[in-house]
């Protein structure tokens, strides 16, 4: 499969407090984003992102505390469902959204986890139980300076992390099935039927993630609570997630033409082997009964004596050869 990336996964920064499920926090300023710890008094004006870990009893004790968020987003943040979805509450934006879990050193996994997000108009707070990809998209980014006002910007940054941490997969399981291609078309060493299934099981996962991504946002876009503010970010991002969608089902047809064809291939060697095991019983089958005959332990068997293993050999290649001639007068190796 893919090559492992050593990057190493989030982990919780010296200044995060022990014991409130932290893992980074940051104020973004015109400068650039500054570390903050969770208690960090903030400037007017400047918005905040809090990115959590539920795996952390602090941070779920946390989340049950912030009085600023409405019961019924605080509820989702901590609830356990794995599948996608949002709502509108008040000022306050709730959604769940998927992405692929790396381990420690392994940037794409096959599993999928859930990240809960709560996005106020001056913070968005990100809660995960393990660790997803995107953070890693983040983390470049705002090495960059990225620089954060409103919320939909963050959920514009939010929601293009999630779709950019899987456009990378997908771009290397595209270059894995084109180079199989190439190999079945060239008539190299063709892909086994185990790498097959691999690259069309990551695909069909990344498809799920996608196409879930893709319906949020669009019940998001009929959501009249929504912000008008966040209509436009909503639509971009709506078209981005069904973009790769797209470019991922183009994926999994070609996983599935290319299966078809080395099936088709596998097809025609059995076929051919079959052939030729049918001519040599055919052409065998005069010459089995001649020396059927000649070996019968019978009296008065002609040429029992003599020249007669010369006799029945001539006998039997002659009612081969005259097989052969028939079969090919008749069109049979045609």
């Amino acid at each position: 499969m893919s090559a492992p990336d050593v990057k190493t996964p989030e982990r919780a920064p010296a200044w995060s407090q022990p014991g409130n499920g932290l893992l980074w926090g940051k104020d973004f300023h015109t400068t650039g984003p500054r570390d903050i710890a969770i208690d960090t008094p903030r400037a007017d004006g400047v918005f905040r992102w809090l990115h959590m870990s539920l795996a952390d009893n602090g941070a779920r004790q946390w989340i049950e505390r912030a009085d600023f968020l409405p019961q019924n987003v605080r509820e989702a943040m901590l609830a356990p469902d794995t599948h996608q979805s949002s709502f509108v509450e008040g000022e306050t934006l709730s959604c769940v959204f998927q992405d692929l879990q790396r381990d420690f050193e392994i940037r794409y996994t096959d599993r999928a986890g859930t990240v809960h997000v709560a996005i106020t108009p001056d913070m968005i707070i990100t809660a995960r139980m393990h660790p997803l990809g995107f953070a890693d998209v983040l983390r470049d980014r705002f090495a960059e300076k990225l620089f954060i006002d409103s919320p939909q910007r963050a959920l514009d940054v939010l929601v293009s992390a999630i779709v950019a941490n899987q456009a990378a997969l997908v771009t290397q399981l595209s270059a894995r099935v084109q180079k199989a291609e190439d190999a079945v078309l060239a008539g190299k060493a063709p892909p086994s039927a185990r790498d097959l299934l691999e690259l069309r099981r990551r695909l069909s996962i990344i498809h799920r993630i996608m196409d879930g991504t893709k319906r949020v946002l669009m019940r998001l876009e009929e959501d009249g609570d929504l912000d008008a503010a966040l209509h436009p970010t909503v639509e971009k991002l709506t078209q981005r997630a069904q973009g790769l969608d797209e470019d991922v089902t183009a994926a999994q047809g070609q996983v599935r033409m290319l299966r078809e064809e080395l099936e088709l291939a596998a097809n025609q060697r059995i076929n051919r082997n079959l052939y030729i095991l049918s001519v040599m019983t055919v052409l065998l089958m005069p010459a089995t009964l001649v020396t059927g005959f000649f070996g019968m332990n019978t009296g008065a068997l002609p040429f029992a004596h003599g020249s007669g293993t010369w006799v029945a050999g001539g006998v039997a290649l002659l009612a081969s050869l005259a097989t052969y001639l028939y079969l090919h007068w008749r069109g049979f190796f045609r």
